[in-house]
């Protein structure tokens, strides 16, 4: 469990290197952000928000950390680049090699442009929810007040998410 703040973080991508980039990803995450504790399943579904010729991947991992939240994503995203992911430019959906999201830190809620924890659309995307109730399926959304399992079984995303 964590001793520090308790942060759980979403890997994504879709490239024919995603599972090598989540392992250099998590051990990166816990040399330079703190303790990664778990690293939950991977998950394979079908791309989200817009059209791939690709399945994507997903995994959870979770991190006890002395960064605040500001800080570990500007770190996240710079690790992102680090590990060949390109800028994003107006397209708010695309294939990626590898995308690193803050999902939950504890139960901070922080809603400001730069960030937003919860991740906002968390409960919309059943590829989030599914290694979230594999991990943490009681752990409460602090803004719904609602468990994982039951964001899940309330979500009404009808893509396919398959724990490989």
């Amino acid at each position: 469990m964590c001793k520090n703040e308790c942060c759980w973080i979403l890997m994504g991508g879709n490239h024919s290197s995603t599972k090598l980039l989540f392992e250099r990803a998590v051990s990166a995450i816990n040399s330079n952000f703190g303790l990664v504790s778990r690293v939950g399943s991977i998950y394979r579904s079908n791309s989200w928000g817009y059209e791939s010729e690709f399945y994507f991947l997903n995994q959870l991992v979770e991190l006890s950390t002395h960064l605040d939240a500001n800080v570990l994503l500007t770190k996240l995203k710079e690790l992102e680049i680090e590990l060949g992911r390109e800028p994003l430019r107006d397209i708010e959906y695309t294939d990626r090699k590898i995308d690193l999201d803050i999902l939950y830190f504890g139960q901070q809620v922080i809603n400001q442009s730069s960030i937003q924890i919860p991740h906002p659309r968390l409960q919309q995307r059943k590829f989030a929810l599914e290694p979230l109730v594999e991990m943490i399926p009681n752990f409460i959304h602090p803004v719904f007040q609602k468990e994982n399992s039951a964001l899940l079984e309330e979500c009404t995303d009808q893509g396919i998410v398959v724990r490989l």
